[in-house]
């Protein structure tokens, strides 16, 4: 009698913690929220029922402040500098590191809470991280780097940046290597090949041209000089355009431009416009930056706009560089950023942070990437995932959410997810995984991140760099206006010189700040 009136009050004894734990949680989340976010895509963000879920599961509300790529940055300063903030900001520090350093600094953000084990899948991302260990400030961090979400082998994390080419075109005038490895020397007789051949039937071919943005560094300048902008060169800091090494790349870069290998429009163009020749047929050799999304956007265009051409007639090329070696850069560890309203009570935030936590988390993830369980994805009995998304006529499944949609990469993007997307065909994600792997092997040099660079935030540094903001410009310049390389290296030497008193500033300030033992 006396075991069952025991095993009685055990019971109503655990009824009643675990009572009081549910009411505990419930009490935790019964007061609503409502934060102010600033994303893209709003529209179909609103008619997104993945955050009708994450409004349910947390009892939070939101209200968006639409930006676009052309206002996003200076919206964030308006708001920063008038304080009226989003509670959460979505922003980008590498262009407003030096602001985001004073304005934390002044009290204009909200410093972010030790995660440990109250957030643990916020930890494992910083664990991870480096860019967050430079943004701290007096021991705070007021800014939530947004990590790439890449895979684990990807390491160190190398760039995608890389040419692609018509194999096609390279198989009909002879030059095709079954591995896809060429040399520079051989890359730029290719170029010339389809320039004379024409292989595209076109009333003029190009040879080479890229990404608006990648000019003028991305055919030989780049490949050469192989540095970063401030350097460590012979034991201190050197600014990188004075050096012979990127002299010797510019010279690179005008013999191809000088000999029409280079598409002779490049230093006008609009940012797509070399893309949009590629696609059309018109140019056998591209450079851009060929991430899973943009490769299958080219990759999809070219074969629409030409029933003729496969998937299989484009691939990456791997090209030496004018030295003679594998090239590549190490990136970032992130995109971009999420920053909190200094106004916004410390419950508040504790609420975005579970929010980001389990936006982090597996679930989360597949939240993100593939929808909802049960409606878009199923867990089969071995712990698989079953997408059950719809299917186009041709068998593809066919993406029910708007991929253009920000708030879902607020806490980490997916690029894992990217490479090995169902929606997406195998040659486009094998031909953007070998681009990695080929720069992961131990013949490439692989330029390192400058972190202690990126985020330095010196008061010479802040003050003058700016004023060689006009490098690359400059580069251009005596690409296409001087009519001899002589001539290219007394007009070069007029503008390192103009910039030397400048350049001296920072490098003796980089030189005592960072070398300093």
């Amino acid at each position: 009698m006396k075991k069952k009136i025991v095993l009685l009050l055990v019971s109503l004894l655990l009824v009643s913690f675990m009572s009081t734990a549910v009411m505990a949680q419930d009490e935790n989340y019964e007061k609503e929220y409502t934060y102010v976010i600033n994303t893209m895509n709003v529209d179909s963000l609103l008619e997104d029922p993945r955050l009708d879920l994450i409004k349910e599961k947390f009892n939070v509300d939101f209200e968006f402040r639409p930006v676009n790529w052309g206002n996003w940055d200076e919206r964030v300063r308006i708001w920063t500098a008038s304080g009226d903030m989003p509670d959460v900001m979505w922003t980008d520090l590498q262009n407003k590191f030096t602001e985001y350093v004073n304005w934390a600094s002044q009290g204009a953000y909200k410093p972010i809470p030790k995660f440990g084990d109250k957030y643990p899948n916020l930890q494992a991302i910083r664990d991870k991280l480096k860019s967050d260990d430079y943004w701290e400030i007096n021991g705070e961090l007021y800014a939530m780097p947004v990590p790439m979400g890449t895979v684990d082998w990807r390491d160190p994390l190398v760039d995608t940046f890389n040419f692609i080419y018509r194999v096609d075109w390279a198989k009909e005038v002879g030059l095709f290597n079954k591995d896809h490895e060429y040399s520079w020397d051989e890359m730029v007789e290719m170029a010339e090949a389809f320039i004379e051949k024409n292989p595209g039937e076109n009333r003029k071919t190009i040879g080479i041209g890229g990404i608006g943005w990648a000019w003028p560094w991305f055919a030989g300048l780049r490949q050469t000089h192989q540095m970063n902008t401030y350097t460590v060169k012979d034991g201190e800091y050197v600014w990188a355009p004075a050096q012979p090494e990127f002299l010797a790349g510019i010279k690179e870069t005008k013999k191809l431009y000088d000999q029409g290998i280079i598409w002779e429009d490049q230093p006008i163009a609009n940012n797509d416009a070399a893309k949009n020749k590629f696609i059309a047929g018109e140019l056998g050799i591209y450079f851009d930056n060929i991430s899973v999304g943009d490769y299958s956007g080219i990759m999809n265009s070219i074969t629409a706009a030409d029933k003729n051409v496969e998937l299989a007639d484009v691939s990456p090329m791997f090209v030496t560089s004018p030295k003679g070696n594998y090239f590549a850069e190490e990136l970032l560890d992130h995109w971009s950023a999420t920053i909190y309203n200094p106004e916004m009570s410390d419950a508040k935030l504790a609420r975005w942070l579970e929010i980001e936590n389990y936006m982090a988390g597996k679930k989360g993830q597949r939240l993100s990437t593939l929808g909802i369980e049960g409606k878009d994805y199923q867990i089969d009995e071995n712990d698989e995932v079953e997408i059950l998304w719809e299917k186009d006529e041709d068998g593809n499944l066919i993406n029910p959410y708007d991929t253009g949609v920000r708030f879902f990469q607020l806490t980490t993007m997916h690029d894992e997810f990217d490479l090995n997307n169902p929606n997406l065909a195998d040659k486009i994600k094998n031909d953007v995984k070998s681009i990695l792997r080929r720069k992961l092997e131990d013949d490439v040099y692989v330029n390192p991140q400058p972190y202690e660079v990126t985020w330095f935030a010196g008061d010479d540094y802040t003050r003058y760099n700016s004023r060689l903001g006009d490098t690359m410009a400059e580069v251009s310049d005596v690409i296409v206006s001087t009519n001899s390389m002589e001539e290219l290296e007394n007009k070069w030497q007029e503008y390192i010189d103009s910039k030397r008193d400048t350049v001296d500033i920072i490098l003796e300030e980089l030189n005592q700040e960072l070398l300093k033992e």
